[in-house]
């Protein structure tokens, strides 16, 4: 036959199944932050990467920040680009950026 628990043994598991739900909470709001400061981390490596592809074609000592928008409209803005643009799209290769 099971044994019944006092108030006082039962007054200790509350207590302790508080600590161990604080400390979950902790370890949940420890691992939210970690997975925001990855997602940055990835974004900023990306930026980084593209910025510097563009770099390689548009040399940024040579043209200003507004031409740089003006060039990349004119390009993108071309039919043959947005064609080539939705096939690249579709071959849904694997990122292979560099590091």
């Amino acid at each position: 036959m099971s044994k019944k628990k006092t108030t006082a043994e039962l007054l200790v598991e509350l207590e302790t199944a508080k600590q161990e739900k604080k400390i979950t909470e902790q370890n949940i709001k420890i691992f939210k932050n970690l997975q925001k400061e990855l997602t940055r981390r990835e974004r900023t490596h990306r930026l980084c990467v593209h910025g510097g592809m563009l770099e390689r074609y548009l040399n940024p000592s040579e043209f200003s920040y507004e031409q740089i928008e003006r060039i990349l409209q004119t390009i993108f803005s071309d039919p043959g680009m947005k064609e080539l643009l939705e096939k690249e799209r579709n071959l849904k290769e694997p990122d292979k950026s560099p590091s």
